[in-house]
């Protein structure tokens, strides 16, 4: 098993420890290579799920081919939400719209358990991921 996989893999979960202790239903895709490592769902919310991780101190994540994310989203009424994490950082997320994305390290960023959080008890939860 390479330190990547293995980066990613405690990334997923975490994450999904997160949404269950949210009260979401989870289901992970293991070494599955496709658009979603995760689908998360409660009796209000739905998300299909890509985890990245970085090992290196103070980098930025590049990350492509979201597209398929996005699409398979919008097909089955989900958000697509892109799980991240630094080099020690807590795990952050974001709603996907593109193809690719760019996260510097240093940059603005929401923390997972905030975000669903805010989603529980705010009916603008739809206008706040998408920030």
């Amino acid at each position: 098993m390479t330190l990547n996989y293995k980066r990613g893999y405690a990334l997923e979960w975490k994450t999904k420890k997160i949404l269950e202790e949210n009260d979401y239903m989870v289901l992970r895709s293991p070494a599955s290579k496709s658009y979603s490592d995760l689908i998360a769902f409660d009796k209000k919310h739905k998300f299909l799920i890509q985890c990245k991780k970085t090992g290196t101190k103070g980098k930025s994540l590049y990350i492509y081919k979201l597209g398929d994310l996005v699409k398979a989203a919008k097909k089955y009424g989900a958000k697509p939400l892109l799980v991240y994490s630094f080099y020690y950082s807590p795990i952050y997320a974001k709603e996907i719209r593109t193809d690719s994305e760019i996260l510097k390290a240093d940059g603005k960023h929401i923390e997972l358990e905030k975000l669903l959080k805010i989603g529980k008890m705010n009916e603008e939860f739809d206008d706040y991921i998408a920030r």
